[in-house]
């Protein structure tokens, strides 16, 4: 199985290049961050790597916009290492995945992937807070936030997942939600927060 990401372009056959890529079922969805949209491609093949970036090349780096306005830009974005079913969860994390193609994926399966996708991050939230629940304050803001980033950090690390983005608000947040909340704790989180 393989996963790869690459920023949309309109132009492409997806479709096709679906077909030349996979054997099996697969998956590709677009995702919007901000400005950017890109897709996410996943799905079952019996190709070798070399086989699979000679396709990639020929379909969609060769042919892809951005190759017009930079030349050396890597246009896929692949995973190594193992890929499995939990790609397809991810890639069905937003409400309203927008499907480009698939194989052998009904609508009532994306839906059924997307409530996997939000159990997953809840179970994940739950889990840090957890985690973080065993952290005792002993006085010392400074010492208290590196406490509970160093439990937050190893949380991830035992998950194999990456720490989310807004790893920093998350830690202030739940600093700032210790009830009671010492006016010492209460002033490092506004000064970090407010970055006085």
């Amino acid at each position: 199985m393989i996963h790869f990401k690459c920023p949309y372009d309109q132009n492409i056959e997806w479709e096709l290049v679906c077909h030349k890529l996979f054997t099996g079922r697969y998956l590709c969805v677009m995702e919007k961050a901000g400005t950017n949209t890109h897709l996410h491609i996943q799905g079952e093949t019996v190709l070798s790597e070399k086989r699979v970036e000679a396709i990639q090349s020929e379909f969609i780096n060769k042919v892809h916009h951005l190759r017009v306005i930079n030349p050396k830009c890597h246009i896929c974005r692949t995973s190594h290492g193992d890929v499995d079913e939990s790609g397809f969860q991810y890639m069905c994390k937003e409400e309203l995945v927008k499907v480009i193609t698939s194989r052998d994926f009904t609508p009532e399966d994306i839906v059924a992937l997307h409530t996997k996708s939000e159990e997953h991050v809840e179970e994940l939230k739950s889990g840090y807070k957890r985690s973080l629940d065993d952290i005792e304050y002993s006085g010392n803001p400074e010492k208290y936030h590196k406490d509970l980033s160093r439990a937050f950090v190893r949380y991830y690390r035992t998950a194999k997942k990456n720490c989310p983005p807004q790893s920093h608000s998350l830690l202030l947040n739940y600093m700032n939600q210790k009830d009671p909340c010492p006016t010492e704790l209460e002033d490092y989180v506004v000064t970090k927060i407010c970055k006085l």
